[in-house]
């Protein structure tokens, strides 16, 4: 087993400069050997251990001991390439659509159900429908400007609607066919008290309530009422369905309720407004949606719009997919919370690199993650039934192969120490702009240096190597031992000649470190890497955002 792990943790290592990761090492340690998975803690344990031992080491070390394996052949994988056909689709005529709640910005969840409706209209040259669905006029939920905010994220993510409006504008039209329904006997309106009555009737005992043997005229003139005198839950009607259905949801479902209180997001003054599934029903069908993709949790949602469809008589309901709840590890939180937190000055704004871990999409991007990267994560992911786990390495992997080759390296000290040699050995060196191009960059060399603490706590009074210069005796007065490149440990340092820049970190600590001279030449949404630290976004000039390893 211990083999097995040093040979990937080594490859690992020399495949992301000199950094092995332990997910990834042990995805690949138990797919060598699948019967390491009865013992999966024990495989993490010493994945952790060998990775730290590896990682400690030089890359030129690192090199020799994976030359002791041999020559190893990498298994090929064969990887589906985009996302599973789609069912019941026809070129041309496939129409999807996304229909947030515009309660905040975009996070990974959602972007499951945007990315995967978005690729299969454009895979089979049809349309994507982006509708907002303001049909609860709650104004500690609903914004007007998280409708803007929801834009914008679709328009970072590359995602362009074929149409886009607000379901409240079709309030009109909806009350006209809910009138329709009641006049037909289709629907009713009930009276019962909210919750308690209606609940307990349409329960374990299923007996209706005495509203459902109303005449339609008489519920028409309630239905009346409902948009001048009634009060908020006076009143609200109902699909009439079969009141013994084993499913509770699928007794009589709300069609349209009394909300007072104007739309945040339009200013206009309703007081009726339809249900999410009656809003739904009725914009899919008039939209020609061919294709719902959507999270598992709306399952009972759909059966109640398809008896809304059944009852409208109207055929070819939506092929409908319930993709698995994507499971997101580390805090949980709600938007609501976000938007108080953001009201208290906790976080500067949805962007804010800490929204990061929440799965903020904005956050990421301003991190440094390519909206590309969380595009081909998810379709990767695919759509399928079963929860799925994302991890964030999976996301840094699908950025890093993005990133890797467009991303100069530079020298970055966070936590300047200063050192002084006792001679110098030339003015300037030779560093390459990336590990294997002959490309350089010209870092200027001083006798007064500056190393990072923790390198110079780890090593002090050792012999090291700064990197691509010479060999040291570290110490606050350093000895210069040679030039000659030796298998020593190797650090990153800057010298006189540098650049003040701001770090920020994904749980929002800062650091003020210097830099080599050419970084502040490096532009505004640009990807670098500081060497041993990881990718960072310049967000302006010596401003810089973490982004991974």
């Amino acid at each position: 087993m211990r083999d097995i792990i040093l040979k990937h943790a080594l490859l690992n290592a020399t495949e992301h400069d000199g950094k092995a990761v332990v997910g990834s090492v042990i995805g690949k340690v138990l797919a060598e050997d699948p019967k390491l998975k009865k013992d999966v803690k024990n495989v993490a344990k010493n994945v952790n251990k060998i990775v730290q031992q590896v990682n400690s080491w030089s890359s030129e070390k690192q090199k020799k001991e994976l030359k002791k394996f041999g020559k190893i052949e990498k298994p090929k994988k064969k990887q589906r390439k985009g996302l599973p056909p789609l069912p019941n689709a026809k070129k041309g005529k496939v129409v999807t659509r996304f229909a947030p709640f515009p309660s905040g910005a975009l996070h990974i969840g959602n972007m499951k159900a945007v990315v995967t409706s978005h690729e299969y209209a454009k895979i089979y040259n049809g349309k994507f429908i982006l509708r907002f669905e303001d049909t609860d006029p709650d104004p500690s939920k609903v914004k007007k400007e998280n409708i803007s905010l929801i834009k914008k994220d679709l328009k970072a993510m590359g995602i362009k609607p074929d149409k886009m409006y607000l379901a409240s504008s079709q309030f009109e039209k909806q009350y006209k066919i809910a009138e329709s329904l009641i006049k037909d006997g289709k629907a009713y309106v009930c009276t019962c008290p909210p919750i308690r009555g209606t609940k307990e009737k349409r329960g374990v005992g299923k007996k209706e309530c005495d509203c459902r043997k109303n005449k339609p005229k008489d519920s028409l003139k309630i239905f009346k009422k409902m948009f001048k005198s009634l009060k908020e839950g006076d009143a609200v009607v109902r699909l009439l369905t079969d009141i013994n259905d084993p499913n509770p949801a699928l007794r009589d479902p709300v069609l349209l309720r009394i909300k007072e209180g104007k739309n945040p997001t339009t200013g206009k003054e309703h007081r009726v407004y339809p249900s999410y599934n009656f809003n739904s029903s009725i914009e899919d069908h008039d939209t020609g949606v061919t294709h719902i993709l959507r999270a598992a949790e709306h399952a009972t949602n759909t059966q109640i719009q398809k008896k809304i469809f059944e009852v409208m008589g109207w055929e070819n309901f939506p092929t409908t997919m319930n993709f698995g709840f994507l499971y997101i590890p580390g805090e949980k939180t709600h938007k609501r919370y976000i938007r108080d937190a953001i009201a208290k000055g906790k976080f500067t704004g949805w962007d804010d690199p800490k929204l990061g871990q929440y799965g903020l999409i904005r956050a990421l991007i301003k991190r440094g993650i390519k909206p590309q990267a969380i595009r081909n994560m998810i379709i990767e992911m695919g759509v399928t039934s079963q929860t799925v786990h994302f991890t964030w390495e999976k996301l840094y992997t699908a950025n890093r192969k993005l990133i890797d080759k467009t991303s100069n390296r530079y020298f970055f000290v966070g936590q300047p120490i200063e050192i002084n040699l006792d001679r110098s050995t030339a003015r300037s060196v030779k560093a390459p702009i990336y590990p294997g191009k002959r490309k350089y960059r010209k870092i200027p060399t001083s006798k007064k240096m500056y190393v990072d603490k923790l390198d110079f706590v780890a090593n002090r009074n050792k012999e090291i190597r700064l990197m691509h210069f010479c060999n040291i005796k570290l110490n606050r007065k350093a000895h210069v031992t040679g030039k000659k490149n030796k298998d020593i440990p190797k650090i990153h340092w800057v010298g006189s000649r540098n650049v003040k820049v701001r770090l920020i970190m994904p749980d929002g600590t800062e650091l003020n470190g210097l830099a080599e001279p050419g970084v502040d030449k490096v532009k505004p949404d640009q990807t670098i890497q500081f060497e041993r630290i990881g990718f960072v976004r310049c967000d302006k000039k010596n401003v810089f955002y973490f982004a991974h390893k």
